[in-house]
C-alpha cells in the first residue's frame, strides 16, 4: 500500500468532473409583447486526485444566440474517456433534492438546470483537464 495515498494499486486512482447547465429566462417587454430569450451558463469543474480543482466556462449567460452547449459537452466528454456516473435534470419549478426550508427546497434543481457527474482513471502525466474539452 502506498503510504501517501492509501491506495494499493495506482490504477485505483480516479479523477472526477462535474458539468452544470444553469439557465435564465428573460421576457422582452409587455404582456406577450416581446421575444423571450433563454441564456445558459454551462461550466465544467474538474477534480484531480491530488486535490486540484479547475473550473472552465463553456457557455456564458450573455450569449443567447446559440443553444446550450451542455448536450454537446456531454457527448464529447465520453469521447475524451470520461464515464457518466450520474445526471440530474430539473423538470418542474422545483425538484426537491435537499431538506425543506419553508416553501423552497435547499439545493433544488429548476427546469433550466442540469448537472452531470463523470469519472475516469488517473493517467500519470495527464492533467485532469486534458485533453481539453473544445466545443467550437
Amino acid at each position: 500500500m502506498d503510504r501517501n495515498s492509501g491506495v494499493d494499486d495506482p490504477n485505483d486512482l480516479w479523477e472526477y468532473a462535474r458539468l452544470v447547465k444553469d439557465g435564465y429566462q428573460e421576457h422582452g417587454g409587455g404582456f406577450l409583447g416581446g421575444k423571450t430569450q433563454i441564456g445558459y451558463d454551462v461550466r465544467i469543474t474538474y477534480y484531480g486526485s491530488t486535490g486540484d480543482v479547475i473550473d472552465q466556462v463553456l457557455n456564458d449567460y450573455s450569449d443567447t444566440s446559440k443553444p446550450s452547449q451542455f448536450n454537446r459537452a456531454l457527448g464529447l466528454l465520453g469521447g475524451l474517456g470520461w464515464e457518466l456516473v450520474s445526471i440530474q435534470h430539473g423538470n418542474s419549478a422545483y425538484v426537491p433534492v435537499g431538506p425543506p426550508t419553508g416553501k423552497i427546497y435547499v439545493g433544488s434543481i429548476e427546469w433550466r438546470t442540469a448537472v452531470a457527474y463523470f469519472k475516469r482513471r488517473v493517467m500519470p502525466g495527464r492533467g485532469v483537464n486534458q485533453p481539453p474539452l473544445v466545443l467550437e
